[in-house]
């Protein structure tokens, strides 16, 4: 038999539950569309704020505050959708200005095209075919996703060049999500080198990482339509 914690409710029904817990509806027509087109619950994550009892969980008897309005809820959550799709921007200029600079700054600093699969430059856990406590290197997850890639530029690689196990450095940053670039900077032996990849930007090579490991955090927000 299938779990069934809690009872499915109609859209009107909703409607007059938040009613009945004082919230003020003047239009019960555009409340309808927005349970119906968004949700009860993703909705219920901007009028949480405007409960009795917030910021508290337990014991939770969803009462709202009194003068709560659809309204503040509705626009509360149109701001948010226009603040994620700012801030996302906004991350995905910094990380393509990473991996450009990532991937301009080995190339020609080492002379090549593939940098990242030199042990002399990178950790053998990063670079090497290799995994600790069965976990995969960077490398690993590299050569698996360009093998496993549909992009024209990857298929373009994979039929001019079908014997390598990754792409040039430049086109490799294109295949990397941020996380993974972080772990690829970090596995570079020589903290010269991580300072250098830095150089045009206006924090060091520390701060940095740790600044774009919080951009990831709220990207990835961003990109699951998540509160802000």
């Amino acid at each position: 038999m299938a779990t069934n914690i809690k009872q499915p409710t109609t859209i009107d029904q909703q409607i007059e539950q938040l009613k009945n817990r004082g919230m003020i509806v003047d239009d019960d027509n555009d409340l309808r569309r927005w349970l119906s087109t968004v949700g009860y619950y993703r909705l219920s994550g901007y009028w949480w704020m405007h409960e009795k009892r917030y910021p508290q969980c337990s014991p939770r008897n969803h009462k709202f505050r009194e003068g709560t309005t659809w309204s503040q809820i509705k626009y509360a959550y149109i701001f948010d959708q226009k603040f994620r799709r700012l801030i996302s921007t906004g991350i995905e200029k910094i990380e393509v200005a990473v991996k450009a600079s990532w991937s301009q700054y080995l190339a020609t600093q080492y002379d090549t095209s593939h940098p990242h699969e030199d042990s002399n430059i990178f950790k053998s856990n990063v670079c090497t075919v290799s995994s600790i406590q069965g976990q995969p290197s960077a490398f690993d997850k590299l050569k698996k996703t360009y093998l496993n890639s549909k992009e024209q530029f990857a298929l373009h690689y994979k039929n001019k060049y079908p014997h390598i196990n990754t792409p040039p450095i430049w086109v490799s940053a294109l295949l990397l999500t941020l996380g993974e670039l972080l772990n690829w900077i970090d596995g570079i032996k020589k903290r010269a080198d991580k300072k250098a990849i830095y150089k045009e930007f206006p924090f060091d090579y520390m701060p940095m990482q740790s600044i774009l490991n919080n951009l990831r955090w709220v990207r990835n927000v961003c990109a699951h339509n998540g509160r802000l």
